[in-house]
């Protein structure tokens, strides 16, 4: 999720680098989007310190990461809590991203609607980050909130 975040900033901020990534080999994309140097060219936005935290936890094989293994309900949430607020800072940039490469739309309804909705479902995702965080809300009922 990380790595996706780092992309999608990079997809909304960077010119024509959603593009280029869409059309690259693997040599290609090394060169250009490893998270190292994504994370140089948002000069201070990401942390290395927080991408190596999330390795710790999973990302990559390490001994450390056996504490996904553990039965803790608290483990499950905080992941899942981080996650989401993963999620809403992608969709935050697929949203910018979208905006700038819009094309005219259809109708004025549509232009009008569109954005509001993009904004009210990031809204909730952020919302569900937030209550999982603060124990406001239980990872059992989480599914129902997000179909609601």
């Amino acid at each position: 999720m990380v790595e996706i975040e780092y992309l999608a900033w990079a997809f909304e901020t960077r010119d024509r680098d959603g593009e280029r990534w869409l059309r690259s080999d693997q040599e290609q994309r090394q060169e250009f989007s490893k998270p190292a140097k994504l994370r140089a060219a948002a000069r201070g936005k990401f942390r290395g310190k927080d991408y190596g935290y999330h390795c710790e936890l999973g990302g990559h094989p390490v001994p450390k990461a056996v504490i996904l293994l553990e039965e803790d309900p608290t483990i499950s949430q905080s992941l899942l809590a981080d996650m989401l607020g993963h999620v809403g800072r992608i969709w935050d940039h697929v949203v910018g991203w979208a905006q700038q490469k819009r094309t005219e739309p259809q109708s004025l309804s549509e232009a009008e609607s569109c954005p509001k909705n993009l904004v009210s479902g990031n809204l909730k995702i952020r919302s569900l980050a937030y209550r999982l965080q603060h124990n406001r809300l239980r990872s059992d009922s989480l599914a129902f909130e997000l179909m609601c």
